[in-house]
C-alpha cells in the first residue's frame, strides 16, 4: 500500500504515527524511535534505493529469514515484465539487482553461521544483473561466484522467467550436484490469446520447448509452476486446453490462482471478466487434477533413497526435505524410523507415499 499509494496514504488515513515504503523496511526501528522521540508523524518513501539490499562496500551480517540452516537470499527487487495482470512495477518499481560481491558476502557470513542451504529469490531471478551490466543475464555467473564458499550444500533457483532461462543455466545445473534439481517457473497458461492479453512474453511454443529441454537434460528435475484461471475473457475452451497441459506435463508442483483484478493495471478494464463461482469451479478442478499427478509422482518414489535434510520433529515424528522439497511449500518426508539431529543431512529411503508428504526411514 505505502509503495503504490504513498500520495494518498497519509491523508486518507491521518490516524497513522508512520509510514515506510518496501525498499525502507529496514528502517522500522529508526521510524518508531524517531516517532516517540519527536512525537510527529514520521514517512519514509523511496523506491530508487533498496536499503534493505546490502551493496559491494556493505558488509554487515545479515538476518536469516528461515531457519538456522536454510535461508532466503533476495538478489533484486522490482520489476521490468509489466504483465497486464500485476501490480508489483507499480509497487515494487524498476529491476534492480544487487551485486555479485554482495550476494556472496550474505551467503558467506550465512554459511559461516551454519547455513546449508540458500533459496535466491527475486520476482524474477533469471534477470539478474542485466541493469548493471547493459542487458546481460548473470544469473549463471552469480552461482558459480556462490559454488565457491565451501560448505554451502544447496543451491535453490526460485521464480525463474520461462523466456530467460539459459542454456548456460541449464547446462550448470545438470553438472553441478549443489544446485539442486529444483526449478519454480511461473508460466500462467498455455493459451496463445491468454497469454498475449496477459502481455507476457512466453507463446505455448516457446513454453513447450523449454519444459521440453529442461526434462530432457535434466531427467530427474522437480519443476513447480503456477497459473491463473478466470482471466477476463478465458473461454471453456481454453481452460480445457490449460486443464489438457496439466495433465499432460506433469508437474510435481503447481499453483493455482484465480484471477484478482487489481486497480490500475491494463487487465483491470478489461471485457469478459469472470464470476467469482466460475473462477473458483475452475481452480478447484485444476487443483484435483494436480493431487492425483503428485500422489502418482509421491507413489513413484516409493523404494529410492534421497539425501534428506533434517527439519526437526512434527506430531513427534523427525521430518526434513530432499532436493525436491522447497521449504514450507512443497510438502515433506515423515521419518518414522530413525534418529538425526536437526540441520543435519542423512539418506531416507521412502517407504510409502501420501498425497503431497513421504514416509522414510533413515539408512546408512
Amino acid at each position: 500500500m505505502p509503495g503504490r499509494y504513498k500520495d494518498k496514504l497519509e491523508k486518507l488515513l491521518p490516524e497513522v504515527d508512520g509510514w515506510l515504503s518496501p525498499g525502507e523496511i529496514d528502517k522500522i526501528n529508526f521510524l518508531v524511535n524517531t516517532i516517540m522521540s519527536t512525537r510527529q508523524k514520521q514517512s519514509i518513501f523511496s523506491s530508487d534505493h533498496l536499503s534493505y539490499l546490502p551493496d559491494k562496500n556493505e558488509h554487515s551480517e545479515k538476518k536469516i529469514l528461515s531457519s538456522y540452516y536454510s535461508a532466503y537470499i533476495k538478489i533484486a527487487d522490482g520489476c521490468d515484465n509489466h504483465c497486464s495482470y500485476c501490480i508489483i512495477p507499480f509497487i515494487r518499481g524498476p529491476y534492480r539487482s544487487r551485486t555479485i560481491e554482495s550476494v556472496k558476502e550474505e551467503v558467506k557470513n550465512l554459511v559461516k553461521h551454519g547455513v546449508k542451504e540458500i533459496n535466491l529469490i527475486a520476482q524474477d531471478i533469471t534477470s539478474f544483473g542485466k541493469d548493471l551490466s547493459g542487458g546481460k543475464y548473470q544469473l549463471p555467473e552469480l552461482i558459480k561466484s556462490l559454488l565457491k564458499i565451501k560448505k554451502l550444500e544447496w543451491i535453490r533457483l526460485l521464480y525463474v522467467y520461462p523466456e530467460h532461462i539459459m542454456p548456460e543455466l541449464i547446462d550448470l545445473m545438470k553438472h553441478e550436484k549443489r544446485i539442486c534439481k529444483y526449478l519454480d517457473i511461473p508460466i500462467q497458461h498455455i493459451d496463445d490469446k491468454i497469454l498475449k492479453t496477459m502481455k507476457r512474453q512466453s507463446s505455448e511454443k516457446s513454453i513447450r520447448k523449454i519444459i521440453e529441454n529442461i526434462k530432457e537434460n535434466i531427467p530427474d528435475i522437480a519443476l513447480r509452476t503456477s497459473v491463473i484461471v478466470g482471466f477476463p475473457g478465458e473461454t471453456e475452451n481454453q481452460f480445457g486446453k490449460l486443464k489438457k497441459w496439466i495433465k499432460k506435463t506433469e508437474f510435481d508442483y503447481l499453483g493455482v490462482f484465480t484471477y484478482s483484478r487489481e486497480e490500475g493495471t491494463p487487465a483491470y478494464s478489461l471485457p469478459g471478466q469472470i464470476s467469482k463461482k466460475i473462477k473458483e469451479k475452475r481452480q478447484a478442478e485444476l487443483l484435483k487434477i494436480q493431487s492425483e499427478i503428485a500422489h502418482k509422482k509421491n507413489t513413484n518414489r516409493i523404494g529410492y533413497t534421497f539425501r534428506t535434510l533434517v527439519e526437526g520433529f512434527q506430531d513427534e515424528e523427525l521430518k526434513g526435505r530432499t532436493e525436491f522439497h522447497a521449504p514450507e511449500i512443497d510438502g515433506d518426508i515423515i521419518i518414522e524410523k530413525g534418529k538425526a539431529s536437526e540441520g543435519k543431512f542423512v539418506n531416507v529411503k521412502i517407504i510409502d507415499a501420501l498425497e503431497y508428504n513421504l514416509i522414510g526411514e533413515i539408512v546408512k
